[in-house]
């Protein structure tokens, strides 16, 4: 029997699309990115798989059907970062998804975006998958809870056709069971599941507000500290180090004073989720040492080189990308559980 397709929008380097791959052990049958470093990186990646390009011009009558649709649809109208315009943002692209979902009705759809979102624009979302004959579930977990060197929380959502009962969801692709960092079954050594009842609970659109506000990652518990997170504007964010485009030079002094200082602990425990020792985290620039992009792509929990040892990819190119991607595990971790909850 075939594997299972996914298609995949707004699609990033393929961080969603690697978390849809590994629980469903789907295969990719399309892309659709408009970015062209980004495209640059599906190209090199994925070599083969067609890229659909600008959603909001694509006829999906003419899109073959696939089994698992993700969307990592932009943050910027609805991210406490920005003007929070929601819907009424000339970049609020959800209505060309919804299209998506509506023609290609999959057995899944994985969605990604920030926790921001759940008070600006959810609402919108929740309405045209019910209008579409869509149930869904959600909730926000940070990179962190899965012992991530950055917190990096994220909400994410998966809908499935409402009439479709849990027996005959299970016929079609359904999550693998979890591996260890290591390869074989179970928890990292050493490393704590991350509690489905800590990870949110499904809840009206309308309590979003006290839905974020309960939904504070764990603290972490290993001691140490957290490292900032990569972010588009080329640098890091967020921590006591903050970086800002152009990158910081007093980065590896605060990251290294000898080696990682008080953040040995964090990295450490990202070196066990991400698979690999950590790179180093900064390189000579112009005016001082400055964010390797290498570094930021270990934070997002990548392959090395995965962005980075693409050719034609600028290091403004790697760090933009980086910043806007999804982390693979977080977002396997989370489709897991959303699948558990839908199955059940």
């Amino acid at each position: 029997m075939p594997p299972p397709l996914y298609g995949s929008l707004c699609s990033g380097y393929g961080g969603l699309d690697l978390a849809a791959a590994e629980v469903f052990g789907a295969v990719p049958a399309f892309h659709a990115e408009t970015d062209p470093a980004a495209a640059r990186v599906l190209e090199h990646r994925f070599p083969g798989v067609p890229n659909l390009g600008d959603i909001t011009a694509t006829d999906w009558h003419q899109v073959p059907a696939v089994d698992v649709l993700c969307a990592g649809y932009p943050c910027q109208p609805v991210s406490y970062a920005g003007k929070r315009k929601g819907v009424d943002d000339a970049r609020w692209i959800w209505p060309a998804v919804a299209r998506a979902v509506r023609v290609l009705r999959p057995r899944w759809v994985l969605l990604e975006n920030v926790p921001g979102h759940l008070s600006s624009g959810f609402g919108s979302v929740l309405g045209d998958l019910a209008a579409s004959g869509f149930d869904a579930e959600w909730l926000v977990l940070a990179a962190s809870d899965l012992g991530a060197a950055h917190q990096r929380k994220r909400l994410f959502v998966l809908a499935w056709p409402a009439d479709t009962p849990s027996e005959r969801r299970r016929e079609g692709p359904v999550p693998a069971a979890p591996a260890r960092v290591d390869g074989q079954p179970g928890n990292p050594p050493g490393e704590a599941a991350a509690d489905p009842a800590r990870l949110g609970e499904r809840e009206p659109a309308d309590q979003a507000l006290a839905l974020a506000a309960r939904r504070d990652a764990r603290p972490l518990a290993r001691g140490g500290g957290l490292l900032p997170t990569p972010c588009a504007s080329g640098g890091l964010k967020g921590g006591p180090n903050q970086t800002r485009r152009g990158g910081n030079p007093a980065l590896s002094a605060a990251v290294q004073p000898t080696r990682w200082g008080r953040y040995a602990p964090a990295i450490a425990a990202h070196e066990r989720l991400a698979g690999r020792t950590a790179p180093e985290p900064t390189e000579p620039g112009p005016n001082g040492p400055r964010l390797a992009p290498r570094f930021a792509e270990w934070l997002m929990c990548l392959p090395d080189g995965h962005v980075t040892a693409v050719p034609g990819i600028t290091r403004t190119d790697a760090l933009r990308i980086l910043g806007n991607g999804v982390i693979p595990p977080q977002g396997a971790a989370a489709a897991r559980e959303l699948a558990r909850r839908a199955l059940t």
